[in-house]
């Protein structure tokens, strides 16, 4: 909406249109059309626009006159002229109405912009109320007290009559960007809740079917109806405990109904963007029990280390007795053999090196299996795969 500025300088302009050619006499119908609309105010901003259109430049009370005009304009010269409307009154419906961007603001809407909390023109929609309904509101926020209804009068437990359906409904932005008070040929609307438009809600019931009402889709355990429910919603919701937050599930014998659930332990579903059919819900994982697993699997990988390496040991003793084994000739008198004449000694000479690697890699890679437990599996490790602070049975 155009500011208060603009207003008095579209006021100035027509002023200098229809005045006549003195500048005395233009200068004096400028503030004196100021000051019938914002006061001693609104005479000052007449003064800034005189001065910018004579010195074809910014002006020099600018600041000024945007701070005193956050500060007590919306209050104390609206009040003093009439125009203010803490209540919503016919006048601010027909400015709403009217309004026009293109357009300097009316009076009404000039003064009802919101500045330091004061009446601001929005849409003030008008609930849809039920009979059995109690409803507080002011602007677009609501709290209805009464029974089971998530959409129209006819929704909900309380739509088909039931008892026992007792709900408190916490609303803020009721039809969120689309709340409306009258549609475009300026009649009265009547606006039913929505789960879906609504801007943020807190829904407070003692039976309701609550998982469907707000399009939950269903987890582990099946979806809740005819059942107590709580639910929060909005753009995003902030839970914050400063000593600890639980979540804590079947701590009672009977639920809300009277049906017993004793023995029945419901789970906790994490569920990101409302969809398991495409991200199946998987088990959370015990970090204790999955910290003994792997050390057990540590100590079999060491034990399979170990036997590899006594079988090089095994291997090498092998090759050190076939390669120093001699050929004793069956003629009499003449001399033994090696094995190869010789080639074997110069085979375990060279395998010996690569015997003496691989020894050192199974070296390195026990070191190496070590030094991954003490980084994943012990508090110390800066791998630590558990949670300092959050727990889950």
């Amino acid at each position: 909406m155009p500011s208060i500025l603009s207003y008095a300088a579209s006021l100035a302009s027509s002023a200098a249109q229809h005045a006549s050619a003195a500048a005395s006499r233009v200068g004096s119908a400028v503030r004196q059309t100021g000051r019938r609309i914002g006061g001693d105010l609104g005479e000052e901003i007449a003064e800034e626009v005189i001065e910018r259109t004579a010195k074809a430049g910014p002006g020099t009370q600018t600041q000024r006159i945007e701070r005193a005009t956050s500060q007590n304009f919306n209050n104390s010269t609206a009040s003093s002229q009439g125009l203010d409307n803490p209540d919503g009154s016919a006048a601010v419906n027909q400015a709403i109405i009217e309004q026009n961007p293109a357009k300097p603001p009316t009076p009404v809407q000039a003064l009802n912009r919101g500045i330091n909390n004061s009446h601001i023109l929005e849409p003030n929609p008008s609930y849809n109320t039920g009979a059995s309904e109690q409803v507080m509101s002011k602007g677009m926020a609501f709290i209805t007290l009464g029974r089971d209804r998530p959409t129209d009068l006819t929704s909900g437990y309380g739509g088909a009559g039931n008892s026992h359906a007792s709900t408190i409904d916490i609303v803020a932005g009721l039809g969120g960007i689309l709340g409306r008070e009258v549609n475009t040929q300026g009649e009265k609307v009547y606006t039913n809740k929505n789960p879906y438009m609504d801007s943020a809600r807190i829904y407070v019931s003692q039976r309701t079917d609550i998982d469907e009402n707000f399009g939950l889709v269903e987890g582990s355990d099946p979806n809740l109806s005819t059942r107590s429910g709580i639910a929060v919603k909005a753009d995003g919701v902030r839970i914050i405990g400063r000593e600890g937050i639980k979540l804590v599930t079947s701590t009672d014998a009977y639920n809300s109904q009277g049906i017993p659930i004793g023995g029945q332990v419901a789970g906790i579903d994490l569920i990101a963007g409302n969809n398991t059919s495409v991200n199946k819900l998987e088990p959370l994982v015990k970090g204790d029990q999955l910290i003994n697993a792997l050390k057990e699997l540590a100590e079999l990988l060491r034990d399979l280390n170990g036997n590899c390496k006594g079988l090089l040991i095994n291997i090498i003793d092998l090759h050190k007795d076939f390669a120093f084994h001699i050929h004793v000739t069956t003629v009499p008198g003449a001399p033994t053999t090696p094995p190869n004449g010789g080639a074997s000694l110069v085979s375990l000479a060279t395998d010996l090196v690569f015997y003496g690697l691989d020894y050192f890699s199974y070296h390195t890679y026990d070191k190496n299996v070590k030094a991954w437990e003490l980084n994943n599996l012990l508090p110390v490790g800066k791998g630590f795969i558990n949670s300092g602070f959050n727990n889950t049975n």
